[in-house]
């Protein structure tokens, strides 16, 4: 019921989706890993926002994919999507995004960001 819920019409419905898979699936749970993921394509900048950090929580640095997707997400439109995004690559802890994320702290158009992300790689 809640992977459906995922896909609902509702963004609120969407958003509350993401938060309530996040609470009752276990770190690592590929199954909730894959359904969260497709909400990075969601068209509300909300719904990302959630799901970025909820992959950066279930996920693990092991997930080539998983963290492929995230690192396409701090080329999103919306400052907050990014900035979570920094977030769920630094929790991950995985050393091969670091050269992507000091990219990031010098070049993202946004101080915020840029400044997540140097904590990230400090």
């Amino acid at each position: 019921l809640l992977y459906t819920a995922l896909e609902d019409d509702d963004i609120f419905v969407r958003e509350a989706a993401v938060d309530a898979v996040v609470q009752v699936a276990l770190p690592q749970d590929a199954v909730a890993v894959s359904k969260i993921s497709v909400c990075l394509g969601d068209e509300d900048c909300f719904v990302r926002c959630r799901a970025v950090v909820a992959l950066g929580l279930l996920g693990t640095p092991r997930d080539r994919e998983l963290l492929t997707l995230i690192l396409e997400m701090l080329d999103d439109g919306f400052v907050p999507v990014r900035k979570r995004a920094v977030e769920a690559l630094q929790t991950l802890g995985d050393t091969e995004v670091l050269e992507r994320l000091r990219s990031v702290s010098q070049q993202d158009n946004d101080r915020g960001v840029r400044e997540d992300a140097k904590k990230a790689v400090a």
